[in-house]
């Protein structure tokens, strides 16, 4: 007999987690505002997309919908600046690093949501690690290590269609970035645990 399916295995909300992580990163540690922003980024997906988001998942005019949301129904959560810098002044991938460093610094990012193609479809969030060249990824794949520091060297910065034989393939145009005040861009620092799920 197949095996009993567990949560995950037939639903693409790795979008939705993702903008619970990224707030967790940003300070809204608590289960409560996990529950809000969770509320508010599903609310926000356009009727016409259900149920076809939940087998396809979330693209980036989602994540915009869903980030909107979130800010306009949770009033605190307007002290974090998001950006989408990338969307429309895509970087080149010889240049996708330095760019990226460049508003990461200019922005005083704490936390960024990254859109990949591999090892499959899927939102992630990254943070700065304190090792240079490094990235800390906090994934919702209930598979995978919920954190993790990756070498920037076993990342292809390409696109949708790209082949590599590197692990990660990062989409160019699918990053956002979170800023706060009272936030750091440097390493990772003890958080609960991010929320888990999706793909």
């Amino acid at each position: 007999m197949p095996s009993p399916k567990a949560q995950g295995d037939l639903d693409y909300f790795c979008g939705m987690y993702a903008v619970v992580n990224a707030y967790q990163a940003c300070g809204e540690k608590s289960e409560r505002a996990s529950e809000q922003i969770f509320d508010a980024s599903c609310a926000a997906v356009r009727p016409s997309r259900w149920p076809i988001v939940v087998r396809d998942g979330t693209k980036i005019d989602d994540m915009q919908r869903m980030l909107r949301k979130c800010q306009e129904a949770i009033p605190r959560l307007a002290r974090i600046r998001i950006s989408f810098p990338f969307i429309r002044n895509t970087p080149n991938p010889a240049s996708y690093w330095r760019e990226f460093d460049l508003i990461w610094q200019k922005q005083k990012a704490v936390c960024a949501i990254v859109g990949i193609r591999k090892p499959i479809d899927h939102w992630i969030v990254v943070r700065r690690d304190r090792t240079p060249g490094r990235l800390v990824i906090i994934d919702s794949h209930p598979g995978w290590p919920a954190r993790r520091s990756v070498s920037r060297s076993s990342i292809f910065a390409g696109t949708e269609k790209g082949r590599t034989k590197k692990s990660l393939l990062f989409v160019r145009s699918e990053l956002i970035l979170f800023s706060c005040p009272t936030g750091s861009s440097r390493g990772p620092r003890k958080t609960t645990s991010p929320s888990k799920r999706a793909d």
